[in-house]
């Protein structure tokens, strides 16, 4: 996903709100390929290489769901013996495939959250496409 600097910068500032109001280390927005698409948090993560590790796990989940004939999933979730976890979330855009991933203790929740971050992305980003036409 080719992301213009303005969208990039409006997308970042909706993820650092989330990111404050849920307490979460870090929330980053990555497209199907793996490629960052906007971050907010601490600056103890490298976002680019966690959103390129869980542009790769979705790729397995994706090979897994084939080969086993299993509906889509929408989340997949990562914890470490330290009681963090990792939660990568996916959705539509048109026929773009984004995911919102989290980095939180395992006791913090996230799902409704997310869940309102993901509506308000996929509504910003779909008003955006109508506005330019389709592109």
């Amino acid at each position: 996903m080719n992301v213009p600097p303005k969208l990039q910068v409006e997308i970042t500032a909706l993820l650092q709100e989330v990111q404050q109001q849920g307490q979460f280390h870090h929330l980053i927005l990555t497209d199907d390929s793996g490629m960052l698409v906007a971050a907010a948090g601490q600056a103890d993560w490298e976002a680019e290489t966690l959103a390129a590790m869980v542009g790769t796990v979705w790729r397995w989940v994706d090979r897994i769901h084939q080969r086993l004939g299993l509906a889509a999933s929408d989340e997949v979730a990562l914890r470490d013996t330290q009681g963090r976890r990792v939660v990568g979330r996916t959705f539509w855009v048109g026929e773009q495939r984004l995911t919102l991933i989290l980095v939180a203790t395992v006791r913090q929740p996230y799902r409704r959250i997310t869940t309102q971050a993901i509506h308000r992305i996929r509504d910003y980003l779909e008003q955006r496409r109508r506005r330019r036409g389709g592109e």
